[in-house]
């Protein structure tokens, strides 16, 4: 009896990765038109806004998450426990950024300076940011697979 996984297809993953790269290109030509208004070119109109605005913030979303949850083009049971062990790194990792950032948040301010204060609450509200667990989803899991790729190779399988 084979079990169910909640996974999607690996063609899933590839679309992401496509995704990713659309992203990639409008953060250059978002820059690249930034710094041409900036020297006297013609304005961004509402209509780009909003389109870099919904590349910025809905596709990387989307592509990651298409990304996270596809399957592997070979899925075994080596695969599975690294995606779980992978999962529960970023878990911890979020959970523990969370709390500190709360806690944090409700003692800082009566004892350190506003300017220090700010400075870290900026920095620290990257840690349980979904787009930031799936970037270390991502990279534990990946290089987790190329290491082991690279193992293999190197003992002649």
């Amino acid at each position: 009896m084979e079990k169910k996984s909640f996974l999607l297809p690996h063609c899933c993953q590839i679309i992401g990765w496509w995704l990713l790269g659309l992203v990639a290109v409008l953060c250059i030509t978002f820059v690249i038109i930034s710094y041409n208004a900036g020297a006297g070119a013609a304005e961004v109109g509402d209509f780009t806004r909003n389109l870099y605005a919904f590349g910025f913030y809905f596709l990387p979303n989307i592509a990651l998450l298409l990304i996270c949850l596809s399957r592997e083009k070979e899925e075994d049971e080596y695969i599975s426990f690294i995606r779980s062990r992978s999962v529960f790194i970023v878990v911890v990792f979020g959970f523990v950024g969370g709390m500190l950032l709360s806690a944090f948040a409700g003692y800082s301010f009566r004892m350190m300076s506003a300017e220090f204060v700010g400075r870290f609450m900026m920095y620290a509200q990257w840690f349980p940011n979904r787009a930031v667990l799936a970037i270390v989803y991502l990279l534990i899991f990946k290089g987790t697979l190329f290491v082991n790729k690279l193992k293999s190779r190197g003992n002649g399988e």
